[in-house]
């Protein structure tokens, strides 16, 4: 979707901006060729993407850990994860309407995350000074990656107390810009906390079951006109389809009859992890997403429809 803008823009910083932190221009040398060898997934508008999952993980646990982290995987061994992120407020200069977050997978269970923001008030992708290590489902002390961190850590002479501390979560910042004051990398998290919660929530969808992909290929005849003039290529990206399983008459009824017995309520979006002694339809096993939907009686049944989470095609 954004691609080949955030390939553009990086490396036109690259090479208009001489006095670049050395640190910081090799972690962008190095993510312009990352990102071209990623999967690129496209969510959507935050708002509606985010919308069904906002209590997921609402007073329970952090991100990538307990149910947040149980059965992610990453779908590719590199992806960026592109949406927007829209505001209310047209004048507003700081805003960032777009944003990306590219993930690498190092471990299984041990990834590497890069935020790319779009800033409207110089009209360019930025990638963040500092980048990201996660743990998924289990804290630094727990993790095989914990003598390479500690060692890390004591390098750069941190306190053993805080060191410590830093070993029992889960997500560690990692400045990509030398001598980088600690407030300012606090800071820097805490915006890019979000991120990481769009991340960790498109991971969960694309470990369930229903979660299907739809691709979107750019136009042959474009892409060798930009070749052609020197221009980065569009990158073919995918979207999430959710599907859920269709009932049939005999499974409607018995459902109808139990769901007619509660009065009509909304039920929030939620996972169900269904198993072999109590398989989802009789026949279903696996990790699902269920949508916001009405339960209770009602004349007409309960209907169980697909649910595109976007559809959006490529500009």
């Amino acid at each position: 979707m954004y691609g080949h803008h955030i390939i553009e823009d990086l490396n036109n910083l690259l090479s208009s901006h001489k006095n670049i932190d050395p640190m910081y221009k090799d972690s962008i040398s190095h993510s312009v060729s990352e990102i071209k060898n990623s999967q690129h997934f496209y969510l959507g508008e935050y708002k509606e993407f985010i919308e069904p999952l906002k209590n997921y993980n609402k007073e329970k646990d952090p991100i990538f850990l307990g149910c947040c982290g149980q059965n992610i995987r990453l779908p590719y061994k590199q992806c960026l994860f592109l949406f927007e992120n829209k505001s209310d407020v047209s004048n507003d200069l700081t805003e960032v309407p777009k944003r990306g977050v590219y993930v690498r997978e190092l471990l299984p269970d041990f990834v590497s995350v890069l935020i790319i923001n779009y800033m409207k008030q110089v009209g360019k992708w930025v990638l963040s000074p500092q980048q990201y290590v996660i743990s998924i489902g289990k804290t630094f002390n727990d993790s095989q990656m914990k003598p390479m961190l500690l060692e890390i850590l004591r390098r750069k002479g941190i306190a053993e107390g805080d060191i410590y501390g830093r070993l029992n979560n889960n997500i560690q910042a990692v400045p990509t810009i030398l001598n980088t004051n600690p407030e300012f990398s606090e800071g820097i998290a805490l915006d890019d906390q979000r991120d990481l919660f769009v991340l960790n929530s498109a991971l969960l969808l694309l470990n369930c079951k229903n979660i299907e992909l739809d691709e979107i290929i750019p136009p042959e005849k474009l892409n060798k006109k930009r070749k052609k003039f020197g221009k980065q290529e569009i990158f073919t990206y995918k979207t999430l389809k959710l599907s859920l399983p269709i009932l049939s008459s005999k499974t409607k009824t018995k459902t109808s009859e139990i769901v007619n017995k509660s009065r009509v309520h909304l039920c929030r979006g939620h996972f169900k992890f269904y198993k072999e002694n109590a398989p989802l339809l009789g026949k279903y096993t696996g990790m699902y997403w269920f949508q916001p939907h009405i339960r209770g009686t009602n004349k007409s049944g309960v209907v169980i429809k697909e649910y595109e989470l976007s559809t959006k095609n490529s500009n």
